[in-house]
């Protein structure tokens, strides 16, 4: 079996593109966990908050802005929903419509029928 060559260059890359990606991650989380204030875990003392990164003029206005930000995203579930419902709401009426259509000439047939209770003698109501 031959050895398998890994493209070194495309990992190294794939590796940069993840890390780029992440560190928008990680500022955002340390810019909204430097602001909480837990009783159980303070953040503030950990070590990595200490880093220059997050001690310049950069990170704080970045916090800042952050910070006018909403603070919950919705979800792509109920994003989804909100789209939808208008559809959804407009298939249900027309179904209701169709089933009020059909029910009112069920009943209008019922009523030109002659009286079926007391066929035979027995009293059907």
């Amino acid at each position: 079996m031959m050895p398998v060559e890994v493209d070194n260059v495309g990992t190294r890359c794939s590796r940069l593109l993840l890390l780029a990606h992440l560190r928008k991650v990680v500022l955002q989380d340390v810019a909204t966990l430097v602001d909480l204030h837990d009783p159980d875990c303070d953040y503030n003392q950990h070590h990595i908050f200490h880093a220059s990164v997050f001690k310049g003029e950069l990170f704080y206005r970045f916090r800042n802005e952050l910070g006018e930000c909403p603070t919950t995203a919705a979800s792509p579930i109920v994003e989804g929903l909100a789209t939808n419902t208008p559809a959804i709401r407009h298939q249900f009426h027309s179904l209701n419509s169709r089933l009020s259509a059909l029910d009112n000439r069920f009943d209008a047939e019922l009523l030109r029928q002659p009286d079926q209770s007391t066929k035979c003698g027995v009293n059907y109501n």
